[in-house]
């Protein structure tokens, strides 16, 4: 496997999801059902089409729309609506974890049968199912230090050494608040619980050189335009652009920052 290929952990275990939420399967075997499947977009979506939604809809009969992207406003106004929509969803696990019961229904494990083969590590609610794996990496324009290549977070946050902009998505879940934390010396292993003020305060030493993006994707398009010198991304992200030519190289040397994402059937489907 390229080290750069997100890892799927429960594709399998996403069809009896997927079950689950069609209810009382037809006579004939499913013709009658269908179901919508939210997620992100891109090329992860069609990994997962490719992975467990083609493949149930082919072994079940039953009829499996793609739709997205996932926002969780709408996935609340559907639930409260009573109003029909999605019926399983790619989310963070932190939202399904906090709406588990409200807004996600408790998975059963006499329809997810193989729920005991997830690491129970991956998993923080009743409501959800882990199914993909991903790391978050210090990724970098090889022109630009081809005599001085970055090797760990600390060299992400020395803009003296290795001067340029850095590229991260605004968002609490991009990582960069553990590299932060890691860049300030912490122990990966005492990573939690983070400690905030040291990764805000270590995040206002490169205030000048950031360069926010709102999405993944722009990550992407900083890297593939150059925009940016550095960046923090996640590793199929980063897999994307070296497809697509970035002449850009992943730091392995620093800690693969590794994180999780699940399915959910939303309440009430």
């Amino acid at each position: 496997m390229n080290k750069f290929q997100p890892m799927t952990i429960g594709a399998l275990a996403v069809g009896a999801l997927l079950l689950s939420a069609c209810g009382q399967q037809s006579p004939n075997g499913g013709a009658d059902e269908k179901l919508v499947y939210a997620s992100f977009g891109g090329t992860l979506q069609d990994a997962e089409i490719s992975a467990f939604v083609d493949p149930y809809s082919a072994s079940s009969g039953v009829k499996v729309a793609s739709d997205g992207p996932v926002d969780y406003a709408k996935i609340r106004a559907q639930v409260e609506s009573g109003a029909g929509g999605w019926d399983v969803v790619h989310s963070d696990p932190f939202f399904i974890a906090g709406n588990c019961g409200t807004l996600f229904e408790k998975l059963d494990p006499a329809v997810v049968t193989n729920l005991s083969g997830i690491d129970p590590a991956l998993s923080a609610s009743e409501c959800e199912l882990p199914h993909y794996r991903y790391g978050i990496i210090l990724y970098y324009n090889e022109k630009t230090f081809a005599d001085n290549p970055p090797s760990s977070w600390r060299d992400f946050f020395d803009t003296e050494r290795f001067p340029g902009k850095r590229g991260a998505w605004s968002y609490a879940q991009s990582g960069l608040l553990e590299a932060a934390v890691l860049a300030d010396g912490t122990d990966p292993q005492q990573l939690y619980p983070l400690d905030l003020d040291k990764a805000f305060g270590k995040l206002d030493t490169i205030k000048a050189d950031l360069v926010w993006a709102e999405s993944p994707g722009q990550v992407s398009e900083q890297i593939l335009s150059d925009a940016v010198d550095m960046a923090i991304v996640y590793s199929g992200r980063a897999y994307d652009a070296a497809v697509e030519g970035a002449q850009w190289k992943a730091a392995w040397d620093a800690p693969t920052i590794v994180s999780y994402e699940s399915v959910a059937v939303v309440k009430g489907t």
